[in-house]
Order: structure tokens, then sequence, then C-alpha cells
């Protein structure tokens, strides 16, 4: 029955787009330099499969069962932006200044719907005060803040300096991450590919130095370290509350979770410590890059900063067995490596076009858990990514297909320090761990991804495209086909699917009974 009201509200919500009076994608003040954008995105994710699951309840330190909710995800927001370059300022200094404003008011009414309907109950009760909105000066306002990105960029000769919050691009790869993680992610809502909407803006001195006119050296200052958001890790009154309770809580999060919540029968107390603003505390980062040699770029990358998560360690023992506390807090972490693309230009009909491209880092000082017990793991891992992207069947087709392909893998190459992990101790808890052995990853972990894109009909209104994941060793998939009708140059509308395969104990498998069907539109509106 409510899917149907659903449906039918889609719909209405629609048709008041289509029917809105025209405007114009943004809107110019010349007199002052000023340009201003105003959007509205809004989706909303329908599980498909009906099914129950099993809650720790953090109160009652009880396990209970209940139905699936209906409606995942449920989030409108608006994207505003405001952009200036002051004459008076740039005439003044002798160069080029702007300044940006973003702001992304949201609300989330999975949470105002009955309970089995969205996320009603006792999950509700845990999760709605910091995922309901960003309007309400909680933890949004780090993670998925209002004021989302605001900075300062100054032009001088030979120079280009961002200051402000903002995001920070490197790397080559797409939804995998090897050298792009100077903005860790928030990931209530993993499914979302759109790395500007799930990346957590960092406050940053971003400086870039134009050599000549192919080499450019960047220098980072990050003075505040904002860890990745996992549904469910959060630490209130000395206590992790949230337990299992997000639809996309990964099972290794909700098991850390139930036990400090008292599982076992008495709940541990737990701090959380986050580095200070002091500058030894800062993050640093350099790449150097050329900009314009021929069809070959290249990147050297070099990083000075934390783990992309916190980190739980035994509080007050050297391992989880006999720990009364525990003690969350990130690792210092060195990443060293780089990158590079080359356009395949040689006159050959079937390599012209091709874009090859790859990058590669070393960590040193990133934590895994180990064995069963999971207690944390200084170690050293190399990681390379290397990809293929090409426009396909151009002379039998009107409109060709794009088509990428990634390969990605993760070897462990040292342990920097021992650990009394218990069994298994030669493997890894990875995402999908929830206690049993099948949860494990050894020393090497490989990961391809498929994407595929074409547009249809003339003036291409309708886009498809489709995107795969695939895990090799845990042998769990990710499928992702969507469909994109742009009614005019103001408004689309999307519907796609997001299919889970694999074990209960799988990074993607665990989401299984997660698998849904999602609608989004988006309409510029200023």
């Amino acid at each position: 029955m409510f899917r149907n009201w659903f449906l039918i509200g889609t719909l209405v919500l629609i048709f008041a787009s289509l029917t809105s009076s025209p405007t114009r994608a943004c809107e110019s003040v010349d007199e002052y330099s000023l340009t201003g954008c105003v959007d509205l995105w809004s989706s909303a994710y329908i599980r498909l499969p009906s099914s129950t699951v099993t809650y720790f309840d953090a109160k009652t330190e009880k396990f209970f069962t209940a139905n699936t909710d209906n409606v995942e995800f449920q989030r409108s927001e608006l994207h505003m932006t405001l952009d200036q370059q002051p004459k008076a300022v740039s005439e003044l200094l002798g160069f080029p200044v702007s300044w940006h404003l973003e702001l992304r008011p949201w609300h989330d009414s999975t949470y105002d719907l009955p309970n089995n309907v969205g996320q009603g109950g006792p999950r509700h009760e845990f999760l709605a005060d910091d995922l309901q909105t960003n309007l309400n000066g909680r933890m949004a306002d780090d993670y998925d803040p209002l004021f989302r990105e605001y900075y300062l960029d100054l032009r001088p000769r030979h120079f280009f300096i961002r200051l402000g919050r903002q995001i920070i691009a490197w790397g080559k790869s797409d939804g995998v991450y090897v050298l792009d993680i100077l903005n860790n992610f928030n990931l209530v809502n993993p499914e979302i590919f759109d790395e500007q909407q799930v990346k957590i803006p960092v406050w940053a001195a971003n400086i870039n130095w134009q050599i000549n006119s192919t080499y450019t050296l960047q220098g980072l200052f990050i003075p505040q370290y904002l860890p990745t958001y996992y549904a469910g890790v959060q630490i209130q009154h000395g206590y992790p509350i949230q337990g299992g309770y997000g639809d996309f809580t990964y099972n290794s999060t909700a098991y850390f979770n139930n036990i400090l919540n008292g599982q076992f029968g008495f709940k541990i107390p737990s701090q959380t410590n986050l580095p200070s603003t002091r500058l030894n505390n800062w993050i640093y980062g350099a790449r150097f890059s050329n900009g314009s040699a021929g069809d070959l770029h290249y990147t050297l990358n070099y990083l000075y900063t934390y783990t992309t998560t916190m980190i739980a360690y035994p509080g007050n023992t050297s391992t989880f067995v006999t720990a009364t506390t525990a003690a969350w807090r990130p690792h210092r972490m060195q990443v060293a490596g780089g990158s590079f693309d080359y356009d395949w230009d040689t006159g050959n009909k079937w390599l012209d076009g091709t874009v090859f491209r790859a990058e590669s880092a070393v960590n040193n000082g990133d934590v895994y858990y180990e064995g069963t017990v999971g207690n944390p793991v200084d170690v050293t891992h190399w990681q390379f990514m290397g990809g293929i992207d090409k426009t396909i069947l151009g002379d039998e087709l009107e409109r060709p297909v794009f088509a990428s392909f990634q390969y990605y893998q993760d070897w462990v190459v040292a342990r920097n320090n021992r650990c009394a992990c218990g069994p298994h101790s030669n493997e890894f808890q990875d995402l999908g761990f929830d206690g049993s052995n099948a949860g494990f990853r050894g020393v090497y972990k490989s990961v391809s991804t498929l994407y595929l894109e074409k547009t249809w009909l003339p003036g291409d209104f309708v886009g498809s495209s489709l995107a795969v994941v695939h895990d090799w060793q845990f042998d769990d998939w990710w499928v992702k086909p969507e469909v994109t009708y742009q009614f005019n140059d103001k408004t689309a509308v999307v519907l796609g699917f997001d299919i889970f395969a694999g074990s209960k104990s799988t990074p993607y498998g665990e989401f299984t009974n997660n698998s849904n069907v999602y609608f989004a539109i988006h309409r510029v509106l200023l």
C-alpha cells in the first residue's frame, strides 16, 4: 500500500517540476561580478526483497528481530552556490581574487515515516539525531555540512592558491581510492557513486606553483582531521550507542558496536581522541605533476596523514581478549606513490582514443584488524589500480558506447608490530566481518570494476549506464544499472537499481537484502 502512495507522490513531484516556469541555469549580477545557482536533488531508495534483520538493543542489552523497512533512504537537498570575483580587491592586490560559497541544506524524510516503512522504532531513536538533517547543528556540521564548501582563490603570477573548506582530487581512478584520500567519505549511503556528493570537505591551504608551462608543484596543509563516517560508529557518554541500526551499517562496524554495547553481558567504556589542530598534528601533502607534455601525464605524490578511519584500540591492556575499555583514535600514516594516464594516438584506429591510466601507492602505518580477536596491526601495504577507457562501437552505432575497466589490488607486504590476534592471525577482518571466518581477507585482495555508458534518441535525451563491481577473493558482486531521461536543460529524472550478491560476510554480499530500486530527480531552479 505504502509503495503505491510513494510512487504517486514521486509522479506528482516530477509533474510539478515539468510545469514550473522556465528559468535560467544561473543568475548573474554583472555589476558585482556575482553569480548564483540553485539546484534541487531528490532521491528515494525502495527495498526490493522483504526480510527480517536482527539488532542488538543498546538499552536492554538484548538482541531483537524486526522486519526490514521499505524505504532505505529518501533525501532531498538544495545545492546553492555563490561565486564572485571582486574587481576592487583584484585591482588593489594586482592579481585575480575570487571566492566560492556552497550551501547544501538537506533532509532525509525516511525518519518521518512510520515504523517498518522508514527508519522507525529504535533506529529512529539512535540514528535520527545525526542523520535526519544537517540543520540541527549536530554531527552533520562536520561530516555532511550545511556550509559544504567555502574558499578564497588567489592567482598571483605563477601561483594558484585556494584557502578554505574544499574538496581536493588526487588520483586517476573512479570509485577505487588509492591516492585520492585527501577527503574521507560519509558512508551513510555508500551506494551513491557521485564523489562530490559523499566526500567530506576539509579545511586546507592548497598552494600550486606553476614552475613552467608543463610542470606544477602542489603543497597541501590541512589543519583538522575528519575521519570517514560509517553509520553506527557514534560514541556518546563513553559508549557507542548506534549498533547496527542503519540500513548500510557494515557488519564489521555493527560487530564492534554490539560488543562494546554489552553483547557479552557488560558494556565497555569507549573514548575518542581526535588529533588537535597543533602544527605537528596537521596533514601535509605534496604533488609534482606535468600538465600538457604530449599525451603522457603523470604525478608523483606524498602524503603525511592519518588512517582514513578511527581505529579501535584496547584501552587498558594490549589485547581485546582482556580489555575492559576501548580507545578510538587514528594512526599516523605515510602514503607515497604516483599516477599516470596516456592517450594513445598513433594512427591505429583500433588503439587511437584509448586511455591507459594507473596509480600506485605504498601506505606505511595503515592499520588493519587481524585475526579472530581483531586487534589492530600497523601494516605496510601496496596498492595498485590500472584502468582502460575507450569509446567503442563507433562505426556500428550512431551513438557509441563509452567503456571503462579497472583492476585494483591491495597487498600487505609487512606487519610493523606484533599482535596477539588469536586464530587466523594471517588474515584480516574485512567490511563484511561479523564474527565468522567467512569475513576474513588474506594479505592479497583484488577488485575489478566495469562501467558502460550510452545515450539514445536524437538530442541525447536518454542516457543509460551500467556499473559492475566484483571482489575476486570473496566472489561477491554489486551491479548498478541506471537510466536517465532529460526532459529539458533544467530537469532530469533517474531510475536505477542496486543489486548485491554474495555471502552475508562479504563487503557487498552483506547487503543482499538491501538490493533496491531508486528514483531521483534533478531540477535547476536558478
